[in-house]
């Protein structure tokens, strides 16, 4: 009987372990990805006029090239992709921002600083 209940109390600590390290993985991924992606944001309205609204996607790596992607939806209208190596440093690691000429309505500023005050960001759900 004792030796059952050391093999009971072993599995469910194994378990809660693995629960913890799935968890505590899952946490650190989406921390990661609200900064890159409050990062992007502010690269958005600091180069972008007109910006009420950002509804970004799932920030994405590709395993072959390294490189990650993230879209955004930009005052339910105007979509965006940006592609970068490295999201340590977006500003300095962007690859490229693609937009269609014909639906990207949004005018790029000229040296204009702003912050995030304002601006309706959606992390999460609001685009796909």
């Amino acid at each position: 009987m004792k030796k059952g209940w050391i093999i009971f109390i072993s599995l469910i600590v194994i378990i809660i372990v693995v629960i913890a390290i799935v968890g505590g993985k899952i946490y650190m991924d989406n921390k990661k990805s609200k900064e890159v992606k409050k990062e992007v944001a502010l690269y958005i309205v600091q180069n972008y006029e007109g910006v009420k609204k950002i509804q970004f996607g799932k920030l994405s790596e590709n395993k072959m090239t390294g490189s990650w992607t993230l879209s955004a939806k930009l005052n339910e209208n105007n979509t965006i992709t940006f592609t970068f190596q490295d999201t340590s440093n977006i500003k300095n690691n962007m690859i490229s921002v693609y937009y269609d000429p014909d639906s990207f309505k949004l005018k790029n500023k000229v040296n204009e600083h702003k912050d995030l005050d304002n601006i309706d960001i959606q992390f999460e759900g609001g685009f796909k």
